[in-house]
């Protein structure tokens, strides 16, 4: 099975979690499939951006729909340029041209992306609303993200572009990597329920940290200190350190504090560190995890869980669903210093800290691992095209 993968890459798109996903199913492919990436499909010829100036350019040495393509790429430069004003939202619509009998599906990652000719079944992927990302991690108001919803919705059904979070009318099937987005989506009569499968984001079995028989250090990782709660934390840590004054907590992200503030609090802030070391060397020696998000940030709970690492999360929406709803890690609500504080001294306690951590691992093994998640991403892409192959009798 072939399947063109149009999802974030690295060294082209912006640094995110949705990268990790690419090179996730890159690495680790489904029984069977052999994925190419839009950068390469591009490259080949078999996947050509429309509404471009290059496109409008091709049109032209080809001798087709010169006027076509020249007010598209008008349209799409006009639309970027509200992008860029901050009068829509960030993330670009793509308009994409697939050469007919290359491909036996389309996945399509996060994207706002739509198809003049889709000849193969698209499968949607997608973390969460968007809306999500912008009152959460960008500081906009809910009522201007819903006035540009509706503006992205309209635009989006004008130029037929499939927009993940709102509207999908070229997706065969969908994948949330939560209920909670299923809920979204169905709420919202976007795609049918039958039509949606919650398969989460996954990774490759990971060696599991070594456990503390005095359990200590409690950690926190981000590159967005605020938008993962890092307030709410602090003022939870004074309250964690007045009780267990030999606890320790050690930050890597974009906070700062001053020397002597930090050792009296017993904080720790790490500079920069290659990914593989902050996986492999500084992640495995914390005793528990502390994310008070106030927004996503579904790779680092997978990151920690696979390594055995006790968790004390928010109720952020589907984050919950990371930690069965509390059954192997402990939840509280967003905001909430005292309920965080609480949370990571029971988990510091070494008998639950040691219930946790099993718990934890066991919950990547059987949801989180490329070995769980795999074969359900196989299923769903044959339930598309098996649909498409029924509809074309």
């Amino acid at each position: 099975m072939k399947v063109l993968l149009i999802s974030p890459l690295p060294g082209i798109d912006p640094a995110c979690g949705d990268i990790t996903y690419t090179e996730s199913l890159l690495k680790n492919p489904p029984q069977g499939v052999e994925y190419e990436t839009y950068a390469d499909a591009i490259a080949r010829g078999a996947l050509r951006e429309v509404g471009t100036r290059g496109a409008v350019r091709e049109a032209r040495r080809q001798g087709r729909g010169i006027c076509g393509a020249f007010v598209l790429a008008g349209l799409v430069a006009l639309i970027n340029r509200l992008r860029a004003a901050r009068w829509l939202f960030w993330e670009p619509f793509r308009l994409f041209w697939v050469r007919p009998g290359e491909y036996d599906a389309i996945h399509l990652n996060v994207f706002s992306a739509g198809f003049t000719n889709l000849s193969c079944p698209l499968i949607i992927s997608n973390a969460g609303p968007l809306r999500s990302l912008y009152t959460g991690a960008r500081g906009y108001s809910l009522f201007r993200v819903k006035w540009i919803e509706r503006m992205e919705i309209l635009l989006g059904r004008l130029l037929r572009v499939n927009l993940p979070s709102y509207s999908i009318p070229q997706a065969s099937r969908v994948i949330a990597f939560t209920h909670y987005l299923k809920c979204w989506y169905v709420e919202r009569a976007v795609i049918p329920e039958r039509l949606i499968d919650v398969i989460p984001v996954f990774l490759p079995d990971t060696p599991v940290a070594s456990p503390n028989p005095r359990p200590r250090r409690v950690g926190f990782m981000s590159k967005d200190f605020a938008a993962r709660g890092g307030h709410t934390l602090l003022k939870a840590w004074r309250i964690v350190r007045a009780q267990q004054p030999d606890a320790e907590l050690v930050i890597r992200s974009d906070f700062e504090i001053c020397e002597t503030e930090a050792k009296k609090q017993g904080i720790t802030v790490i500079g920069y560190v290659s990914r593989e070391d902050l996986l492999e060397r500084v992640l495995p020696s914390f005793d528990v995890f502390a994310y008070p998000t106030e927004f996503d940030g579904f790779y680092t709970l997978v990151e920690v869980m696979a390594r055995g690492i006790a968790v004390a999360t928010s109720d952020y929406q589907g984050i919950p669903e990371f930690v069965e709803n509390g059954k192997s890690g402990l939840i509280s609500p967003l905001g909430d210093a005292d309920a965080l504080a609480n949370n990571i001294l029971k988990l510091l306690e070494p008998e639950a800290n040691a219930w946790y951590r099993r718990a934890a691992r066991r919950r990547f093994e059987e949801f989180y691992a490329a070995e769980a998640a795999l074969p359900r991403i196989r299923e769903c892409y044959d339930q598309a095209i098996g649909m498409r192959e029924v509809a074309a009798v």
